[in-house]
């Protein structure tokens, strides 16, 4: 009856013994994974806060005139004249769009829809330029096409 007891209670350790080896590899992987995100997350740090400004200061001058910008009622005009109608609404849209999504991405908030709000708005914006051609000198796309493929960089894991 003892040696039964003795092989019972050998048969308990040895399974939780396995069971807090399972616990400490899941352990384990869960810090790796952690470890993975944080530097992930500061890796990406002077992109949001970059491309967030900018869209921020962007959003701004378009919005509010700030920073010599040209306000709301000059880029309705804008967009009318590009085909983009009703000009005063979509200027409104991309405005906002630009404030919400630059400020989320200064923030870390909802980083994938806030690149996402930037990639689009600034699509639209660099979509204007290419007739222009490429160099930013020329007033061409070079600028454009950064914040849309920033915010794309951003909607990837």
């Amino acid at each position: 009856m003892a040696d039964q007891k003795t092989k019972q209670q050998a048969v308990r350790e040895r399974r939780d013994a396995e069971r807090r080896a399972r616990t400490a590899q899941r352990q384990a992987r869960r810090a790796q994974w952690r470890a993975a995100q944080l530097g992930s997350s500061v890796g990406l740090l002077p992109l949001r806060v970059g491309l967030g400004g900018s869209l921020l200061a962007h959003g701004l001058q378009n919005t509010f005139g700030t920073f010599h910008g040209p306000g709301l009622a000059v880029v309705a005009e804008q967009f009318g004249k590009m085909g983009l109608r009703p000009g005063s609404a979509m200027a409104a849209l991309a405005g906002a769009g630009m404030l919400a999504g630059g400020g989320a991405l200064v923030l870390g908030l909802a980083t994938p829809a806030a690149g996402a709000v930037g990639a689009a708005s600034m699509a639209v914006a660099g979509w204007q330029h290419v007739r222009k051609g490429y160099f930013a000198l020329d007033d061409g796309y070079e600028s454009p096409l950064l914040m849309p493929a920033a915010g794309v960089a951003l909607l990837l894991p």
